[in-house]
């Protein structure tokens, strides 16, 4: 069995005090005693702009339209996620901006129009396969260990490198 480990490098690019751009690379790298497997290289871009055009046209299909979520909270949630870790009180953040109803938990549907902002691929589906079913509720729901879990899982690199 082949073990890859990765590493991952986040540069923000900035307008004076506002974030336009976020460019996470992932390079994955087998262990040395498979020499079938090579050196990968991904890359995941979020625009300001593209998101909001993305949004502005999510949420015009949507009846919800006060639930826009703005670039600068999007960009807290992303960052643990695309990271695979976090800093102190991160996390707490992330979770609390998706916890649209401050219900202590994370709706897997409002989690997933999320993550269509990393790769428009990724459907609900995917994402139940990925987190092991019989960890959701019924109501397919996340609390916070089940989320942090999941960022530490890598969930933001397995998006971007297709191993969902």
């Amino acid at each position: 069995m082949t073990h890859l480990s990765y590493s991952v490098k986040e540069t923000i690019y900035r307008e004076r005090t506002s974030i336009i751009k976020l460019v996470y690379d992932y390079e994955e790298n087998p262990d040395k005693s498979d020499l079938n497997i090579q050196y990968r290289h991904y890359r995941a871009t979020i625009k300001r702009d593209e998101y909001e055009r993305l949004i502005d046209s999510y949420m015009s299909n949507s009846n919800n339209n006060n639930n826009r979520l703005l670039f600068d909270d999007f960009v807290q949630i992303l960052r643990p996620i695309m990271m695979g870790s976090y800093k102190e009180h991160e996390l707490d953040i992330a979770f609390d901006l998706l916890d649209r109803n401050q219900s202590n938990t994370i709706d897997l549907d409002e989690f997933v129009s999320f993550l269509i902002i990393i790769s428009p691929d990724i459907t609900k589906d995917m994402l139940l396969r990925y987190i092991n079913q019989e960890e959701i509720t019924e109501n397919q729901r996340l609390n916070f260990n089940q989320f942090n879990d999941l960022v530490l899982r890598g969930l933001g690199k397995d998006i971007v490198c297709g191993h969902i």
